[in-house]
């Protein structure tokens, strides 16, 4: 049972272990809908070509292999993925990896080479933005 100490609340190893689960399950489903946001961002460009009647005229539940559409939607699919996961990273995991140091210790416990490279990645994406913060400050004065 964890217990508190003033404004401390130390945990005990069954409470930290579920906490660590349920980071890492958090984590994982928001990686798993920013791989999701791929696909559906490359059904989106068939969608956008083709217009909104192909979703059930030829990619519906037996799709028409012989139309362009589905072999651009599946090509589209996995670079669009990739991106969606490295976006869900860059945008929600890295900044709370910053702001919460021990998140990243959850995940990266023996990865040692992979947690400098996240460290070296959030040291400089802080200075990429502090950077455009002191040039937005000077033009505006």
């Amino acid at each position: 049972m964890p217990e508190v100490h003033g404004d401390k609340v130390i945990l005990d190893d069954e409470s930290t272990g579920m906490a660590k689960l349920l980071i890492k399950a958090l984590f994982y489903l928001i990686f798993f809908f920013g791989t999701l946001l791929g696909v559906f961002a490359a059904v989106g460009v068939c969608v956008v070509i083709w217009g909104p009647a192909i979703l059930e005229m030829r990619m519906g539940n037996s799709p028409d292999y012989g139309h362009p559409s589905i072999w651009l939607m599946l090509g589209l699919m996995v670079p669009f993925m990739l991106v969606g996961f490295g976006g869900t990273f860059v945008t929600v995991c890295l900044p709370l990896w910053i702001r919460y140091p021990k998140i990243a210790s959850v995940f990266l416990k023996k990865e040692r080479l992979l947690l400098l490279l996240v460290s070296a990645l959030a040291k400089g994406l802080v200075s990429i933005v502090n950077a455009q913060g002191d040039e937005i400050s000077t033009i505006k004065s």
